[in-house]
């Protein structure tokens, strides 16, 4: 019987290290999986933030340059001193001609 009860508490010994490595063996798997993921994720996050910093920049470029082209545009508008006063003389000169052609004037 004592025979009997050695082999047993070896027998336990021995699963009871088995088991314990066993453990060890599929958390260390577990981690070193998580830590995969977390390092696949990262890099997919950081491609995924150039691709917008990217994206960001060009549309940061198209709006400076609409921004220029309409600020052009708008100076090319603007009627300086100079010109408002030759558009008056303009029409001050048509009016007259206008006025001297209903009366029969000489222009």
């Amino acid at each position: 019987e004592e025979e009997t009860r050695q082999v047993f508490e070896e027998k336990t010994k021995s699963d009871s290290s088995l088991q314990k490595y066993l453990n060890f063996q599929v958390t260390t798997d577990a981690r070193i999986e998580r830590n995969r993921t977390t390092v696949q994720t990262e890099l997919i996050r950081r491609q995924m933030e150039d691709q917008l910093n990217d994206r960001r920049a060009r549309l940061s470029a198209l709006l400076e340059e609409e921004d220029r082209i309409y600020t052009a545009e708008l100076q090319a508008l603007e009627e300086t001193p100079d010109m408002r006063r030759e558009r008056l003389k303009s029409r001050a000169r048509c009016n007259i001609l206008s006025i001297n052609s209903v009366f029969g004037l000489a222009g």
